[in-house]
């Protein structure tokens, strides 16, 4: 098993005994996500992984949505998908705060009711994450809810509106140290009013605000954690040479040459 944080870790156990021929060497690995926490196992299953006959390379290695997917159940199981964003968090150059002044622009009520107060917004996953690959894209798609709040001077919050969200995003992939990294962009974003205590308004009026603000600060949140990669399987001394990566239908594949040494 590989540690990967204080909420997951990946199991990369033999699954079936090593498979030996004239020609090559076959190893069926779990590659599995788990909370770090506990050890369960996800509402689905590992579609088949099949790789293709070529031998231009050394070594070819497949990684299912399954192991995308296992990441995402064990990170939404541990409560890790969530963050709050804070005006502070915003580019110092961003037209937009957040604060109920700037927000009064497009909702009246907002500054009206608390004037001149910073506001929190907590965006959170109400569901795990669904990563899919098809020939040459990934796509993942996101559900959750972002609740909003005036900081009142003494400290607390006061629950302004609620709304529920899907996102979807394209992922880019790389081999990097004996690692898989990757980096997220968005491509479209979902709105619908959950719940409002400030009355009713239209729901599109937020959509170019949260867009920057995911653009902004979620995903370079996000992506700063997928560049530190996570560890593929490996052996002591061995190390992946000049890889290529390919994406095909429900896997990740990635050829290489490999070289064993000091």
């Amino acid at each position: 098993s590989s540690h990967v944080d204080k909420y997951a870790e990946i199991e990369y156990s033999l699954v079936n005994p090593i498979a030996i021929t004239n020609t090559f060497m076959d190893l069926d690995f779990k590659g599995e996500f788990y909370a770090a926490a506990q050890h369960k196992e996800p509402p689905f299953s590992p579609p088949p992984v099949s790789l293709s006959k070529q031998a231009d390379h050394m070594m070819y290695l497949g990684l299912s949505d399954f192991f995308a997917n296992s990441a995402g159940f064990a990170y939404y199981g541990a409560g890790a998908l969530h963050v709050n964003i804070t005006d502070d968090m915003l580019p110092k150059h961003s037209p937009i705060r957040l604060n109920t002044s700037s927000f009064g622009h497009f909702l009246p009520q907002v500054e009206k009711l608390y004037p001149n107060m910073l506001m929190l917004m907590n965006l959170h996953a109400n569901q795990q994450p669904i990563l899919k690959a098809t020939p040459n894209n990934i796509t993942v798609q996101a559900w959750g809810a972002i609740d909003t709040f005036a900081i009142l001077p003494n400290s607390s919050l006061a629950p302004l509106f609620v709304l529920d969200i899907h996102a979807s995003v394209s992922m880019k992939m790389a081999i990097s140290q004996m690692k898989l990294a990757g980096s997220m962009k968005l491509t479209s974003l979902h709105l619908s009013l959950g719940h409002s205590d400030i009355g009713c308004f239209k729901v599109d009026m937020l959509q170019e605000l949260l867009k920057f603000a995911a653009e902004m600060v979620v995903l370079p949140m996000v992506n700063a954690r997928l560049a530190n990669g996570f560890a593929l399987p490996s052996v002591d001394h061995l190390s992946f040479v000049s890889p290529l990566l390919k994406v095909n239908q429900d896997v990740l594949v990635i050829a290489t040459d490999i070289k064993y040494g000091p």
